[in-house]
């Protein structure tokens, strides 16, 4: 019987031909596997900014980018659009409303770089045609005894110029 003996691992056998060596002398490289990890790369890059902009629940509502006073109109270029999450107890514009907005009177004094609420927006309610809400300056000494608060009905009394006139209540208001 004729025995055998193998090389030592990692030597080459003496009767099998040896591989070719690789072109170049280098590895080859591949390109699908480079493509697939660009790929991956810029689906995780989308999803991470697809989740940014929901986190939060953030939504596009109307703020102001000028300042308008009470009862001034407000312009289109009164107007820029944010993304905002806000408490549901806060009445937020939404963008959608940007054409029902424009043109209509400021309700009160509103600042450039501040959200716009239901309320600051529209006529001011409880005033007629030519009625006005004024402060008159009252000193502390002459005040009524009872502290007068928002909501109490005043009467504003005109005294004539003369002496010789009477002064007589003329309207109701509140305060």
């Amino acid at each position: 019987m004729a025995s055998t003996t193998l090389p030592p691992r990692g030597q080459a056998r003496p009767d099998l031909p040896a591989p070719p060596p690789p072109v170049g002398g280098r590895r080859q490289r591949r390109w699908s596997l480079a493509m697939v990890s660009v790929l991956v790369t810029l689906g995780s890059a989308l999803a991470f900014v697809v989740l940014w902009m929901n986190a939060g629940d953030r939504r596009p509502v109307l703020a102001m980018r000028n300042d308008v006073a009470a009862g001034q109109t407000i312009e289109a270029d009164d107007l820029m659009v944010v993304r905002v999450s806000a408490d549901s107890g806060i009445s937020l514009i939404p963008s959608s409303r940007r054409d029902e907005v424009v043109g209509e009177p400021a309700a009160t004094n509103l600042l450039a770089g501040t959200p716009l609420v239901e309320g600051a927006v529209g006529t001011t309610h409880g005033l007629g045609s030519g009625e006005a809400v004024i402060a008159i300056p009252v000193p502390r000494t002459r005040m009524p005894t009872n502290d007068l608060r928002t909501g109490d009905r005043v009467v504003i009394v005109r005294t004539p110029s003369s002496s010789d006139g009477e002064a007589t209540p003329t309207r109701q208001r509140r305060t």
